[in-house]
């Protein structure tokens, strides 16, 4: 594994001992952090900066209660911030259907100028 992935505990990440604790921890071992973005905090990411953790903000969260046409619009913005802002970070639950709709959206993508790669490498590639 490469780091972790705040799925939720979106509280967790305004606690600044708790959060602090944490990324030490993390910058320690070596691993990185994703945060999913709903919290509206900028706890994480400041305390992200100050201890130089690699950590990125996703851009586009997708879960289980999204039906085919949501998927495939939140896909879509994905690909729009890509282009605008040069990445973007996904996080797609292991569900079937979600699985289904990005198998599809994938296929055409390198027609549009857009490649696939690992976490670790966007969040890297933002690091100093």
């Amino acid at each position: 594994y490469t780091g972790l992935v705040a799925v939720d505990g979106q509280r967790f990440l305004t606690v600044t001992s708790q959060v602090d604790s944490l990324f030490r921890a993390l910058k320690q071992s070596g691993l990185l952090f994703i945060d999913n973005g709903l919290s509206g905090d900028q706890t994480a990411a400041r305390l992200a900066e100050s201890l130089a953790l690699p950590y990125a903000k996703a851009n586009v969260l997708i879960d289980e209660r999204h039906f085919r046409t949501a998927l495939d619009i939140r896909l879509r913005k994905a690909e729009d911030d890509a282009q605008a802002k040069g990445s973007a970070l996904v996080l797609i639950p292991p569900h079937p259907l979600a699985m289904d709709r990005v198998a599809a959206w994938v296929k055409d993508l390198p027609t549009r100028g857009i490649a696939l790669a690992p976490v670790s490498a966007l969040v890297m590639g933002r690091q100093p």
